[in-house]
């Protein structure tokens, strides 16, 4: 290591230090620390305030270089080992005193720069720091005794970190603000692709509060953050298995920020997300993508920690998500295939991490470009899941169910829409119950055997259901058919084109035990094609005019139905 000597000039008569062009090398050849121009002020005035009273400190062009090769070992580390090694540190013991007596009138930094080299991440991380400005008034250890100061730190990226405010350092009070304004977070990828399946994040990030922090006479220290921002712009995550992006966001701010140390007290005013598009999955093994995020497992004892630490209160008055797209995608399918959320709107108020806290939220949105959906409810999430409202659904394509349905059934539903206004109300058990009522308009059920409409109607219309997948039951009141066509076929060998609707399939379970009771069925102008090729002389007939009703059917019943 070497020390190039610069110019070091003293004027006795004014008690100023001057040193000019001082660089620090390393072994390699590096310039760990150096500046143009160092200068020292001190003033005679200490003499009368009994303290270290210097006009100037200023620190022209300073640089620093700090590189990081392991968690434990930087060129820092190394070079204290070197000098313990060389028996250069005297080593006694410390006495417990506070801090000197000092009073710096201007303190200033200006052109500083840096550079910080981490060779730990698989991909090493260079950050360029500088042009650094750093300016302080009246900086000083007297009891009670404060001084403005004001830094500026700008990267090379355009990014930039600004502090003004003032400190006393005896006891520590400050309180001031703080900005970071356009900090690009390309490089945090470095780092988070050790802890996560992911290959690219780039986002802009600014944020502002005002602060304070106090010592308090116990020793321990007050912090408090107000008007706490936060504006996260062009965020674009890619990653997981197989990579891709899968998650963007437009913009997301966070505005009226609060938090309180050591109450455990945050709160926020509104946290507001705008373009996000998320695409979720589920694997050829039925594996939803984004549980690849998840830890592999969660060790007893941090859980254990988790549990006995005391727990922050946290308030948001309102979240809201607009023009929202969510996709899923079962890959399960041969081809794949899914279902797109579009143009969604979430608000939801009064958030808190309280026991029992209700918290009102409102959905709304597009499926798949054609059909609407909205829901109107309250939501708990402590200390159980709770999520209670009314849905309402218009214009649904059913033909959205079609690559799951022709998996089990020789069908294909060609056409028709289905509405709904219900009650639903799920817990975190993820047992359903909903009540309400349903319409399916203009279905097509084609038989893809036959290559034949299977049945079709111009309306269905239930008054009212109420389903129970906890107790699997459905209660059907009454059932209107409207226009209603269908197709039976008797064949040769005594089967029916009903038969063949079902595919075999090498795992099928039992079908579980499902509880329905229909309260009626009305049919108004209905057609039936009806065949018979068993007989001696094939029969065909069309039944055209049906009109009629069917009785109460109960699956729990021994009672036919009256036709």
């Amino acid at each position: 290591r070497s020390l190039p000597s610069g110019t070091v000039r003293v004027t006795p008569y004014v008690l100023c230090v001057q040193i000019a062009e001082l660089s620090f090398q390393d072994t390699a050849g590096e310039r760990l620390i150096g500046f143009d121009q160092f200068l020292v002020n001190l003033q005679a005035a200490s003499l009368f305030r009994w303290a270290w009273t210097l006009k100037e400190i200023r620190l022209d062009g300073g640089h620093l270089f700090f590189e990081r090769f392991t968690l434990e070992d930087t060129r820092l580390s190394r070079l204290m080992a070197d000098i313990e090694a060389a028996g250069e540190v005297d080593e006694q013991p410390e006495e417990a005193s506070g801090l000197p007596r000092l009073l710096v009138h201007q303190l200033s930094l200006n052109n500083g720069s840096g550079v910080l080299l981490d060779q730990v991440p698989e991909s090493p991380v260079q950050i360029n720091i500088g042009p650094v400005r750093v300016a302080m008034q009246d900086l000083n250890t007297l009891p009670d005794s404060h001084g403005q100061q004001h830094v500026d730190i700008q990267f090379a990226d355009g990014s930039s970190i600004s502090w003004q405010g003032t400190i006393s350092l005896a006891p520590l009070d400050s309180e001031g603000q703080l900005t970071v304004s356009n900090s690009r977070l390309d490089r945090s990828i470095a780092y988070l692709k050790a802890m996560l399946p992911l290959s690219q994040v780039s986002a802009t990030l600014d944020a502002s509060t005002r602060y304070s922090v106090k010592a308090r006479p116990d020793g321990d220290i007050e912090v408090a953050l107000d008007e706490l921002g936060v504006q996260l712009g062009s965020l674009r995550v890619t990653g997981l298995q197989p990579d891709s992006e899968f998650l963007s966001l437009e913009s997301l701010q966070v505005s009226g920020g609060t938090l309180r140390y050591p109450e455990q007290r945050v709160s926020i005013e509104a946290i507001e997300l705008e373009g996000t598009d998320l695409q979720t999955w589920l694997d050829a093994d039925g594996n939803v993508n984004l549980l690849q995020l998840l830890p592999a497992e969660a060790t007893g004892a941090a859980a254990a920690g988790a549990e006995d630490s005391p727990g922050w209160d946290l308030s948001i008055s309102r979240l809201a998500l607009s023009g929202t797209s969510l996709g899923f995608e079962d890959r399960q399918l041969n081809p794949a295939a899914g279902v797109q959320l579009s143009s969604m709107n979430v608000e939801i108020r009064e958030i808190s991490n309280l026991d029992g806290q209700k918290m009102p939220i409102l959905v709304s949105g597009s499926i798949q470009d054609e059909g609407q959906f909205e829901f109107d409810g309250l939501l708990s999430a402590l200390p159980q899941f709770h999520l209670a409202g009314q849905a309402k659904i218009e214009s649904v394509p059913l033909a959205l169910v079609q690559p799951w349905t022709q998996e089990s059934l020789n069908i294909e539903i060609e056409r028709g829409q289905m509405a709904s206004d219900s009650r639903i109300a799920l817990d975190d058990s993820g047992q359903l119950v909903a009540e309400g009522t349903l319409s399916i308009t203009d279905l097509g059920i084609l038989d893809t055997i036959e290559n034949e409409q299977l049945l079709a109607w111009q309306q269905m219309d239930i008054d009212q259901y109420e389903a129970d997948l906890a107790s699997s039951e459905l209660k059907i009141s009454l059932v209107h058919l409207e226009q209603m066509q269908g197709r039976i076929e008797i064949n040769a060998d005594r089967s029916t084109n009903l038969d063949k609707l079902l595919k075999e399939s090498e795992s099928s379970p039992e079908p579980a035990g499902f509880s329905l009771l229909v309260g009626g069925i009305e049919l108004n102008d209905g057609v039936l094609d009806f065949s018979d090729l068993s007989l001696p002389l094939d029969f065909s007939t069309r039944i055209s005019g049906l009109e009629g009703t069917v009785s109460t059917i109960n699956s729990q019943s021994q009672e036919p139905a009256n036709i």
